[in-house]
């Protein structure tokens, strides 16, 4: 009677060592769950907030055109080439959401920093144009304005791929 007492208690210290690991193992993967749904709200929201610089974009072109308000053409290039950097940018960001690709993360982290560099250069010729009066001083300010919105949007892609990183840390 003593040895099956002894099993017993050794069944049941089995059964609830399991059952602790099952629930530990739920608790886990409710807990991935949660952070996946969070990061997606959290991307969906920074989406929204690139749409919010969009229309700002948007906005501020509207005002150059109802004005005549005109860019010169070093202006003109320097914000296609800005343009074009934080589009890829974006595309990379949705890319990476879709792959869950760790060098997807990495590529925007570089667009980021270029997109940082580039718009702290970019403001600094654009107030020598400026001073050299080779731009509209209404002109220059949109300018400036959609610098700042560009390199917003640029901000968000790397919310969004952060929290792609942060779920692949976690696999």
């Amino acid at each position: 009677e003593d040895n099956t007492y002894d099993y017993s208690n050794v069944a049941t210290n089995i059964g609830d060592k399991i059952g602790m690991s099952i629930e530990t193992i739920m608790n886990e993967g409710i807990k991935k769950s949660l952070n996946i749904v969070s990061n997606l709200f959290y991307t969906v929201s920074n989406f929204e907030r690139i749409s919010d610089h969009c229309d700002n974009i948007g906005e501020l072109v509207a005002n150059m055109v109802e004005n005549g308000y005109e860019f010169s053409k070093s202006a003109k290039a320097d914000l296609k080439v800005m343009f074009d950097k934080t589009e890829d940018a974006v595309e990379r960001a949705v890319e990476c959401r879709r792959s869950m690709s760790l060098d997807a993360v990495n590529a925007v982290h570089e667009d980021e920093d270029a997109i940082d560099e580039m718009e702290e250069r970019l403001r600094k010729q654009h107030v020598k144009r400026l001073s050299d009066k080779k731009c509209d001083t209404n002109a220059g300010i949109i300018f400036l304005d959609l610098l700042t919105n560009l390199e917003r949007i640029s901000d968000h892609t790397e919310n969004i791929v952060d929290y792609v990183g942060d779920e692949l840390n976690k696999i």
